[in-house]
């Protein structure tokens, strides 16, 4: 990952969050041959617990890419949280509104910048009894 171009508040961010969930989580990686090392892609996961961003994170990060997730915007509106989540450059999803659309919009910005956007399908973490993966949202 270029170093560089990632920016204060992502780099901030990192050193924070990386040093707590190394503690937190015991991890086997697989799978990380699978994400580019550059150019945009959309990584589309199963949204389990409330933690899976920051352990998904982990894991893209320690790949070598930053990620960008479609959020609630709710998330932004809250004082301190939203304003790093907006300069650790994630993207707010208005949800069940016609604004949703703009999320789309700048997710396609993202990808074409050659970022990597990570989105949950079913919008929230899943209520289902054996944690199966609800219906995708549009």
């Amino acid at each position: 990952m270029a170093r560089r171009r990632l920016g204060f508040w992502p780099r901030l961010a990192a050193m924070l969050v990386k040093p707590i969930m190394s503690v937190w989580t015991r991890r086997t990686w697989q799978g990380m041959e699978h994400l580019p090392q550059d150019g945009g892609v959309i990584i589309v996961a199963n949204h389990l617990s409330h933690a899976d961003p920051l352990v998904s994170a982990h894991f893209i990060f320690d790949a070598g890419r930053w990620p960008q997730y479609l959020a609630k915007a709710s998330l932004f509106r809250v004082p301190v949280l939203g304003w790093i989540l907006h300069r650790c450059r994630q993207i707010p999803v208005e949800r069940g509104t016609v604004d949703a659309a703009r999320s789309l919009a700048t997710l396609v910005k993202a990808v074409q910048a050659g970022d990597a956007v990570v989105i949950y399908p079913e919008g929230t973490t899943s209520r289902e009894p054996d944690l199966w993966p609800m219906r995708g949202k549009t």
